[in-house]
């Protein structure tokens, strides 16, 4: 897996620490991201492009040009905006599946849900 850089926050994105690490590594650090489900390829790649919304950026896109993931009291992420292939996806989903200290499975979508909060709102529907 290649080599990110992005930064950690505590709360609220604010001060945090740059960091570096793989594409599991970020995801992991993004709170409920990544908790047991995976999501599809198509959402993954969009988020890691786009970040997800808040009220203070609502299209996602910090002033520096980066994007960000932001999950109030439980931290969040920022990170410059990137693709991952198919071939780093698969790369992933087999290290998070195999990973003997965790349990995550792949959780696909229909492909009208095309956003990471589209996925969310469809898993927690989808769950039930």
């Amino acid at each position: 897996m290649r080599e990110l850089r992005f930064k950690r926050y505590v709360m609220h994105c604010v001060g945090g620490i740059w960091t570096r690490g793989t594409l599991k590594n970020l995801l992991l650090a993004m709170p409920y991201v990544l908790h047991r489900f995976i999501p599809p390829f198509h959402v993954l790649s969009y988020l890691l492009q786009h970040g997800v919304p808040n009220e203070f950026f609502p299209d996602g896109l910090l002033p520096n040009g980066k994007v960000q993931y932001d999950a109030g009291m439980s931290g969040g992420c920022s990170w410059k905006p990137f693709e991952i292939t198919p071939e780093e996806y698969e790369e992933l989903v087999l290290d998070l599946l195999t990973d003997p200290e965790s349990q995550f499975e792949v959780l696909d979508a229909p492909a009208e849900v095309q956003t990471y909060m589209q996925w969310v709102e469809w898993k927690l529907n989808h769950l039930k």
